[in-house]
């Protein structure tokens, strides 16, 4: 008899409403140990929204979100953060006129714990160095650790943002758009580095545009539209749905 997935986590029956605006409708969906989720739908079908409630910058209007087993739907995004969900934004948020390897030192967990602390403030040790530069080299950054993070190019830029967002130790990454802006060839590279990090975490979930990227990373997919979860199952399946199909992919079949 098969042992059914450990469950990083339960979404059951989220709603969210803005004013009279309905940003979601009873979303419910898992994130399984081990593997990569793909969250897709077009504009304002309600992606960001689920990440930002699922990581407590929005609190839900009802449902419930469990984290490992534990309620945490209340939570607040710095408490999540402690028990370790970690998340990277769709437009890109670095101290720019720190460096890169000063980027990840202060996402690194111990100051998670402690978030009055600074670098500067408590002194950083050798072990919390080296940890972040594997994290950097995990990224192919390591070169660019004293280089200021406001003259990154946009590739690295985002590669930086996962560095730092991995830095906290997560259980849990959510990607949102990291190919956004990128070209073919730095698509291609991140599409490796999310394959190389998906160790270090016990899942990932990837909001993304681009099906391509999904298709060589996810093993689910979940497809929103207007707020509300139509399709759910392996990649061929979600892209294969009529109702996906008709409502993101514009009447144009991706099998």
């Amino acid at each position: 008899m098969s042992v059914p997935p450990v469950l990083t986590l339960d979404v059951d029956a989220v709603c969210k409403s803005f004013g009279g605006i309905q940003a979601l409708t009873d979303v419910s969906f898992e994130v399984r140990g081990g593997e990569i989720l793909g969250l897709i739908g077009p504009n304002g079908a309600g992606k960001s929204v689920l990440i930002n409630v699922v990581s407590g910058i929005y609190p839900p209007d009802s449902g419930t979100l469990r984290f490992r087993g534990s309620d945490i739907t209340r939570l607040s995004s710095h408490m999540l953060g402690r028990l370790g969900i970690a998340r990277t934004f769709q437009n890109i948020r670095l101290f720019r006129r720190m460096t890169v390897l000063e980027n990840v030192l202060v996402a690194e967990k111990r100051h998670l714990l402690r978030p009055f602390s600074s670098v500067l403030g408590f002194g950083t040790r050798r072990a919390e160095i080296e940890a972040a530069m594997a994290g950097l080299a995990r990224m192919h950054l390591a070169d660019r650790a004293e280089q200021l993070a406001g003259t990154l190019a946009y590739g690295d830029a985002r590669r930086l943002e996962i560095a730092r967002a991995l830095a906290g130790e997560p259980r849990l990454l959510f990607l949102d758009e990291p190919a956004a802006g990128m070209n073919e060839r730095e698509t291609e590279a991140l599409k490796e580095d999310i394959a190389r990090v998906r160790g270090a975490v016990d899942a990932i979930v990837i909001v993304e545009h681009d099906m391509e990227l999904l298709r060589g990373l996810a093993s689910r997919m979940v497809a929103l539209d207007y707020g509300r979860k139509i399709a759910e199952g392996t990649p061929q399946e979600v892209l294969s749905n009529p109702q996906v199909v008709e409502t993101y992919l514009g009447g144009a079949r991706h099998a």
